[in-house]
């Protein structure tokens, strides 16, 4: 066998090994795992400490989330700008603010917390969706119960 031939065959039974090898990776590879539970929803016209009245025309839209964190050893950030809010309407809201909401959800916890939207008063809250940036599938997305 040639030289060059021994060194083309190395090169392939190297690509094959790290190949397995990656594939092998994945499959173990966990990733970080949640649960998200919507408990109430209101239409209020105070707001939070530093969002508290809403602009003539609309009103804010509480609700209240639980949010479990299914891993064993890792903590969960939790920031706003994961939140959106789909009208019946059709309507897009991406502006969330959280009330008692935690920097991080640690490993095995569970917490309660308000998620809060500035919505038109004609407008009703359908959907809450639910898409951080530790999360790899399809976003949570969970139907709002009547206010």
């Amino acid at each position: 066998m040639l030289l060059k031939e021994k060194v083309l065959l190395s090169m392939v039974a190297v690509l094959m090994v790290s190949s397995v090898l990656t594939g092998c990776l994945e499959e173990e590879q966990k990733y970080p795992n949640a649960e998200m539970n919507i408990l109430s929803a209101e239409a209020r016209f105070l707001g939070t400490e530093h969002w508290r009245y809403p602009t003539e025309g609309n009103e804010f839209l509480w609700i209240q989330v639980e949010m479990n964190n299914l891993n064993e050893k890792e903590d969960l950030s939790l920031r706003a700008w994961y939140f959106e809010l789909v009208t019946e309407q059709g309507h897009v809201y991406t502006n969330a603010r959280l009330d008692g909401a935690p920097d991080r959800i640690i490993a095995g916890a569970n917490v309660t917390f308000y998620v809060v939207f500035e919505i038109p008063m004609e407008q009703t809250g359908d959907t809450l969706r639910f898409e951080p940036s530790w999360f790899l599938e399809e976003p949570f997305t969970e139907k709002i119960p009547g206010y």
